[in-house]
């Protein structure tokens, strides 16, 4: 399919032929791609506005970052989700939009998706606010992604205020959460760590209990080859 071929199904009445369409934009330049991508921007189906989403991820810009803003708003959680991903791939002046996102969208798909992008950006306030957010819901799900990101604050000025999130879950009822909360433990040091993961190497749960004995390991190794993370 040629590029006038590619406009023509863009104009296609069915779904499926404008989302393939979009997807062999992916072979063309950003100056050809983004404006073709954003004239869909007004279709009715999710699934078209989410690979405009995804398709826009491909060319980091100031353009394409204005028009991913916009999708954050979109009515579909599956729209945000994609949007929310490609804007891990922006510049870092997106972090307060995903901070506010996070802030205001419950849905758990959109935000384990602000959740992976910011961890990208590696930026210890923007992410020990998230994971704050995150514990603080009733998703198990954002919840396990909070638990393995707070493990990037280990050696932040947010290490005391990260290991305070983790520790609550030492008891949780579910092995998956203890289990995560072992491992995470693993790249903390202080006293109330080390006794979590002992804790926890105790625990009914043989899963858990090796969560926790990898974690010694790892924090083992970590100190004789002189890891900082």
């Amino acid at each position: 399919m040629n590029l006038e071929e590619i406009k023509q199904a863009l104009t296609d009445g069915e779904p499926q032929t404008r989302v393939k369409a979009m997807r062999l934009l992916r072979d063309y330049p950003a100056d050809v791609a983004v404006p073709l991508l954003e004239s869909q921007m007004g279709h009715g189906d999710f699934l078209v506005r989410s690979f405009i989403a995804m398709g826009l991820g491909l060319y980091p810009s100031d353009r394409t970052v204005k028009t991913l803003k916009k999708l954050l708003d979109d009515g579909d959680h599956s729209v945000r989700a994609e949007a929310a991903g490609s804007l891990g791939r922006c510049d870092a002046e997106v972090i307060p939009d995903l901070v506010a996102a996070f802030r205001r969208d419950d849905n758990w798909l959109v935000r384990r998706s602000l959740l992976e992008s910011l961890v990208e950006f590696r930026q210890p306030a923007a992410l020990m606010e998230v994971c704050e957010l995150a514990i603080a819901g009733d998703n198990v799900s954002v919840t396990e992604a909070a638990i393995d990101a707070l493990t990037l604050l280990h050696k932040t000025e947010f290490s005391d205020q990260a290991l305070e999130l983790l520790l609550p879950f030492v008891s949780d009822d579910w092995w998956q959460i203890r289990w995560r909360t072992a491992r995470s433990l693993g790249f903390f040091e202080q006293e109330k760590a080390i006794a979590a993961r002992q804790f926890l190497g105790k625990d009914d749960d043989h899963r858990v209990v090796g969560g926790a004995m990898e974690a010694v390991m790892a924090t083992d190794g970590n100190r004789s080859n002189g890891d900082d993370g």
